[in-house]
Order: structure tokens, then C-alpha cells, then sequence
């Protein structure tokens, strides 16, 4: 700053050859204080300008991918919508020129199987748009009905009555947390649990581990089933991922879990060892109502 004063001064003498430093020195304040002042805008402005410059960096990224996956989103749900209404459609022409009962019958189960994972996949699609869209309302979870309630609404999926439920539930301390939430993760993680089976196991169980704290609970649901190549690992919560060629499923279902989980402020992490089984590990905080 003193740089600049004598650099000021000798300015004003140029100007000013009378005038007397003493008289200088008040105006010499004004102007170094209204350089300062300048000089400090000058950097909070500079500042302002690179944090909003990163800001609008980042939300222009988040733009890009949220279309990239609205793309992907839609051309999938297009695509998944109208294979089994294709699959219907031509099997309705085919019956109406079959006149054998026995293969008319076979034809209307084919039908059956195509609409039920149409109705499958468009319960997904409802399950994932209300995760977006709604706030999340914490109450006091029983896990044993919870479960219960779970399993019922599976009981007729193919294969589930030879599918063993064992649980263990350490509930001491009651949990809050949104329950539709919960049974879209149980359901979810229940069904892939009986999707993927193993029928060469003498016993095919699932098994689900509840313990509670203040501060959370820990939920684990395991299986015996024919378990997840360690490739595609790094993959299963990816949206439309199916690991399987002949996966049944939407590609949607352990995507949804993964953001419910996250919408619930909480962590999901998998395990699973080929032709073995796979272990899905989910910490949720409690969240009693004030």
C-alpha cells in the first residue's frame, strides 16, 4: 500500500507542486482506502464468479446425465412395455387358428406369463416414480408382520412355496421409518430371492436378519440361490442391468431398491458368491417422529 502512496503522491505533485505533504496525506487516505476497497470487491467478485462458474459446471454435468439416463430410460421402458404386448398379440392370432384344446391351452398360459411381467414391470415403474416424488413418513415398524405381509404377496410366484423363510428379528428397540418404503426393499430383495433359486439345493431358503438400535437397524436378506457372477458385481443397482440372459426381470428391481435405500438415508452393500447365494446388507437410520 505504501507503493501505491508514494506512487499517489508523486501523481498529486506533479499536479500540485504547491501543495504540502501534510495537506496530501488526508487525500492520500481517501484514495489508498478506496483503492483497498476496490481491491477487496475486486476479489470477492473474482471469487463469486469462479464458485458460480463450478456450481453451473457441476449442475450442466448433472443435466447431461440425468438426460442420458432419461434417454435410456425411456427407450427401455418403450422397448420392455411392448415386448409382452407383442408376444400377446401374435399368440391371440395363432389360437384363433389352433382348434386343438390342449395347445390353445398352452398358448392362453403363454399369454398369462407375458401380461404378468407386464404388470410386473409396470408395478417397478410406480414403485420408482413414487420413490421420486413423495416425502418420506416415518412410523413404528413391526418387522415380523412386515415380513409376513412381504411373503404373502409372493406366496404365488412360481417355485416360492419350496422357498423356506427363516427370521431372525432382535427388535428390543423400536425402529421408524417410512414402511411402504420397506416393503418395496423386502419385496423386491424376496423376489429376486425366488426368481433366482437354486433347485439343486436340498433346502432353498431365504433368510432375513432385523436388529435395531437408537440409531439404526440392520437388515439382512440372504439366500442359497444361484448367486451373482463377481463381474457383474460392481453393476447390480445399475438401471435396466440384468445379470442373467435369462433374467425374468425388469432390470429395474434392485436399481429401485438401491435409491429407495438411499431416499431413507441409509447404505446398501451385496455379497454373492456363484451358484452359492447372495447376501444383501442394508443399514437404515431410525427416524422417530418428533
Amino acid at each position: 500500500m505504501k507503493k501505491y502512496n508514494r506512487l499517489l503522491e508523486n501523481q498529486l505533485r506533479e499536479y500540485l507542486p504547491a501543495a504540502p505533504t501534510a495537506e496530501l496525506e488526508p487525500l492520500l487516505e481517501v484514495i489508498s482506502q478506496t483503492y483497498a476497497d476496490f481491491e477487496r470487491d475486486h476479489r470477492l467478485i473474482e471469487h463469486a464468479m469462479n464458485q458460480n462458474t463450478k456450481e453451473l459446471l457441476a449442475a450442466n454435468e448433472e443435466l447431461q446425465k440425468t438426460n442420458s439416463e432419461l434417454d435410456r430410460f425411456v427407450y427401455s421402458v418403450s422397448h420392455d412395455l411392448r415386448a409382452p404386448i407383442a408376444s400377446v398379440l401374435g399368440l391371440i392370432q395363432i389360437t384363433k387358428n389352433e382348434n386343438d384344446p390342449e395347445i390353445r391351452q398352452q398358448y392362453f398360459m403363454l399369454m398369462e406369463s407375458s401380461l404378468k411381467r407386464l404388470d410386473s414391470f409396470i408395478h417397478d415403474i410406480i414403485d420408482y416414480s413414487r420413490n421420486n416424488r413423495t416425502d418420506s413418513r416415518p412410523v413404528q415398524i413391526s418387522f415380523e408382520e412386515l415380513t409376513e405381509d412381504v411373503a404373502s404377496s409372493l406366496r404365488y410366484m412360481p417355485d416360492a412355496a419350496t422357498i423356506e423363510l427363516i427370521k431372525d428379528f432382535s427388535e428390543e428397540i423400536p425402529f421408524y421409518t417410512d414402511r411402504q418404503r420397506l416393503k418395496v426393499i423386502l419385496t423386491n430383495l424376496f423376489s429376486n430371492a425366488v426368481c433366482y433359486y437354486n433347485p439343486r439345493q436340498p433346502k432353498p431358503h431365504i433368510i432375513i436378519k432385523v436388529s435395531t438400535t437408537k440409531e439404526s437397524a440392520s437388515i439382512e436378506v440372504s439366500d442359497n440361490g444361484i448367486g451373482i457372477e463377481e463381474e457383474y458385481l460392481p453393476r447390480i443397482f445399475d438401471m435396466f442391468f440384468r445379470a442373467h440372459q435369462e433374467s425374468k426381470g425388469s432390470g429395474l428391481g434392485l436399481y429401485i431398491v438401491k435409491e429407495t435405500v438411499t431416499k431413507l438415508g441409509g447404505s446398501i452393500r451385496v455379497d454373492s458368491t456363484f451358484r452359492k447365494g447372495t447376501s444383501f446388507s442394508i443399514s437404515l437410520p431410525n427416524k422417530k417422529p418428533a
